[in-house]
């Protein structure tokens, strides 16, 4: 699982660049390579056990709408 919450938070990160910074350098092997990890990311996901699956969507949980969305679930 510390796999995936460390290309979740890679890709997050990059995203905010892509949005907000006006120097992000964004390159085609730089994209391709963010690709490639939201692939493997994805694939790992489909491998989890159901234990570590809800840890993950715990995770999920808390990074994209905080303490709030924990809460709701």
């Amino acid at each position: 699982m510390v796999q995936h919450v460390a290309a979740f938070s890679e890709l997050q990160e990059a995203r905010h660049g892509a949005d907000y910074d006006p120097a992000f350098d964004a390159t085609r092997s730089r994209a391709l390579s963010h690709v490639r990890t939201a692939r493997a990311g994805i694939e790992a996901i489909g491998r989890m056990d159901k234990a570590n699956l809800h840890q993950f969507d715990m995770f999920l949980l808390l990074a994209l709408g905080g303490e709030r969305m924990m809460k709701n679930s």
